[in-house]
């Protein structure tokens, strides 16, 4: 069987826009070190510092938006008398309930690491304990403080909290600075011993600090500091396997950064850290290598710009905060939006593709009830038994959400009534294109991942997590159990015929390119930045045999292998479409949404020289040794959908027919071009998803050769998967063709 299917893969590059800024905190005089919290409710809390009240120094105020982050409105306030209150940074616990942690001062005379409890939503706080402190008689005990906390909840439920710390200098080694740690196992009241997380025997007078610490989506911690004294405030960062143990030393070095860093991991499982230097810098691979995105505040720098945080707002969007001077004196603190998306989690997610969703909880898949095409249909668990009953086809939606489409029936998942009620009923329906048959697919680890819907946020879920087969499928508040853990199974990977691709490599995240966008035969191929431009676009079109041709976009040459070469390491180009299998791959998904690329003639793989991280490292040919360095996403460029291409069909030499189906995939209409490989009878027809004729588009005699075309408006269709079976005297054949609007 031939495939003409819609294929693009869920991976997006870092913002290349923003938003313009909007202001959190505008308090006159110096506002600064702005942090962020999102409520249960969607509500987002702030914190920053402020220096102009009526009582001495630094104080913090709270803001809360409703509208995502937009706009602010000031609820209250912490500050401490004859004191200074700065550094503030919030935990949501598992009661509901908000800590704040933050340093206060009085300078050269007491340090100390307070925690303060919000029960009513940042409205009203009371003092709850002091993580850490240091007092001396009044201007005695000088640089010996503690600064900068940072909270996060343990696998094991409890509060830990990071922290820059300068009391053991007059120890014996006597450390500048170190960040340590500390875990509490009463949800903040009291705190235990203290743990080492960045320090260096040999290195004293190294200070490490400005902690800022997060759990990856492969399980893993990540903590980020800048190391000031001889290391000049650069940025470094540790991982460890439980956030409680780290190896000694001062960690691994980031370029591009200085001065006081903030690490975010998205929950596609990519990481983002911004600086003092306003450059953001971006992992895909948890902290292996990094790669820089665009800066959302332009030019500005330190001292113009400082204290960044970043957060994730929404699907495929994130907020940038920092504080920026203001040309009339002081500063104040802003936010843009982004758009990001992509990572290591998301490029197991391929829209179009074709899944089975096993429970983690009890082993058995998603099912609409009987097989039934009735909209209404109930969805449940049951036994893996291989039937479309258990088919997912997964397309990625302009909003960022997911639709999930039965394969047996067309219908999509929907929660019934589009209801808010923990335990509402999830059922098949016809496509209606609304937040009630939208889902959140959102990695949490391990292989699994929780579908949350996007009318109601909450959860799919197996009632009581019973593992009878049959039992209901609803949705439920987001409770972390494996009831609402779902496996993803790639049953079908397909490949839009005529389409245009980036090719983005697995091992170094850049792209197949034309070195400088030549237009000559016989220009080089290398990997380069993702760019956009035509120069990194492929169309990709099925060939006789199964075998796919790439046409460079910009230039109409295809993708080459020099002289038809046998030899590892045979250059790549691109040269003029002369037909040969020089010129023709096939195209093999390896999972996770990669694939490989193997030579026609040669059986050799598409490879990145050595997996060169290089820009401008050379493509190749290669023996299959399965390294990333042979492994490709293709990336189908928006708005690029194929165009259609002519398919050889099956015959001797003499009596070949072509079938050539465009636009594939179609919106109002569908054309079918069709040569006859054969003199007789010929019976072309449009069938659904299930097999089942949905409009006769031609049947009578053609002569061998005779060309005809048949258009198709369309006949009331939704969209989908569907077939265009041709019957002839010898045999019969199905092409896949999909409907996206």
């Amino acid at each position: 069987m031939l495939f003409l299917i819609l294929s693009l893969f869920v991976q997006f590059t870092f913002a290349q826009t923003w938003s313009a800024p909007s202001v959190i905190n505008d308090t006159p005089g110096n506002t600064e070190y702005g942090r962020m919290l999102k409520l249960t409710n969607g509500d987002w809390l702030s914190v920053v510092t402020i220096n102009n009240t009526t009582l001495p120094g630094l104080d913090l105020q709270i803001s809360r938006s409703t509208d995502n982050g937009r706009s602010w409105t000031p609820i209250s306030m912490i500050s401490e008398s004859g004191r200074e209150v700065d550094n503030g940074q919030m935990q949501l616990m598992p009661d509901g309930s908000i800590l704040m942690s933050c340093r206060s001062v009085i300078w050269a005379t007491s340090f100390r690491l307070p925690v303060y409890r919000s029960t009513d939503s940042g409205v009203s706080w009371t003092y709850l304990s002091t993580i850490d402190a240091k007092e001396g008689a009044a201007g005695t005990i000088g640089a010996q403080g503690m600064y900068e906390p940072h909270f996060n909840i343990l696998d094991d439920g409890r509060l830990a909290v990071m922290y820059a710390n300068e009391k053991h200098v007059t120890e014996n080694p006597g450390y500048s600075q170190i960040i340590s740690e500390k875990i509490s196992s009463n949800g903040g009241a009291t705190w235990g011993n203290e743990i080492f997380v960045a320090w260096e025997p040999a290195e004293t007078a190294a200070r490490p600090g400005m902690p800022v610490w997060t759990k990856m989506l492969d399980g893993r911690w990540i903590v980020a500091y800048e190391v000031c004294g001889p290391h000049n405030c650069e940025i470094y960062y540790k991982i460890s396997n439980d956030g409680i143990n780290w190896a000694q030393g001062l960690g691994t070095h980031l370029p591009g950064q200085n001065g006081a860093p903030y690490v975010l991991s998205a929950s596609s499982g990519r990481l983002l850290l911004t600086s003092n230097n306003g450059n953001i810098s971006i992992s895909d691979n948890y902290g292996a290598t990094w790669y820089n995105g665009n800066k959302p505040w332009g030019a500005a720098t330190w001292p113009d710009l400082r204290w960044s945080s970043l957060y994730e707002t929404g699907a495929n969007e994130i907020a940038a905060v920092t504080s920026l001077n203001k040309s009339s004196g002081g500063s104040n603190v802003q936010v843009k939006f982004g758009t990001i998306s992509g990572g290591p989690g998301s490029n197991l997610i391929v829209s179009g593709g074709v899944y089975k969703l096993v429970h983690k909880g009890t082993n058995q898949c998603l099912d609409v009830a009987s097989n039934s095409a009735a909209s209404g249909a109930n969805v449940q668990q049951y036994t893996d038994n291989g039937s479309t009953a258990q088919r997912w086809v997964i397309t990625l939606q302009s909003d960022g959400y997911f639709k999930l489409t039965h394969q047996g029936t067309n219908q999509v998942l929907d929660v019934d009534a589009n209801s808010h009620t923990p335990g509402t009923n999830v059922q098949q329906w016809q496509d209606l294109n609304g937040d009630a048959q939208r889902w959140k697919i959102e990695p949490t680890g391990g292989g699994f991942f929780k579908l949350i819907h996007k009318g109601t946020n909450n959860c799919l879920d197996v009632v009581n997590n019973n593992s009878a087969p049959g039992t209901d499928v609803i949705v439920w508040t987001d409770n972390g159990d494996d009831a609402q853990r779902w496996s993803l199974v790639l049953t079908d990977v397909p490949v839009i015929n005529g389409g245009t691709y980036k090719l983005t490599h697995k091992g170094t995240n850049q792209v197949l390119d034309v070195a400088g966008g030549s237009t000559a035969p016989g220009a080089n191929v290398a990997q380069w930045f993702d760019l956009g431009g035509d120069p990194q676009k492929w169309i990709i079109t099925l060939q006789e045999g199964g075998s796919y041709k790439l046409t460079h976009r910009g230039t109409t040459q295809v993708l080459d292998a020099v002289s038809n070469s046998n030899a590892d390491g045979a250059d790549v180009i691109q040269y003029n479409d002369i037909g040969g299998d020089a010129q023709r791959w096939i195209l093999s998904h390896t999972g996770g949404g990669y694939f490989k690329l193997t030579h026609r003639n040669t059986n050799k793989c598409l490879d990145v020289s050595n997996g060169s991280s290089a820009p401008g490292a050379n493509v190749q040919q290669w023996t299959d040794n399965g390294s990333d360095a042979q492994r490709w996403r293709l990336d189908l460029v928006p708005g690029s959908l194929g165009t259609g291409a002519r398919i050889s069909l099956p015959g001797s030499n003499e009596s070949k027919g072509e079938i050539l189906v465009y636009p594939n995939p179609f919106s109002n209409h569908v054309s079918i071009n069709y040569t006859a490989q054969n003199e007789g009878s010929v019976k072309l027809q449009l069938l659904d998803a299930k097999g089942q004729t949905i409009h006769s588009v031609y049947e009578g005699n053609m002569k061998t050769g005779e060309n005809k075309t048949f258009n198709i408006e369309n006949p009331g269709l939704i969209r989908g998967l569907y077939f265009i079976k041709i019957s002839d005297q010898n045999k019969v054949q199905l092409h896949k063709i999909m409907m996206a609007e």
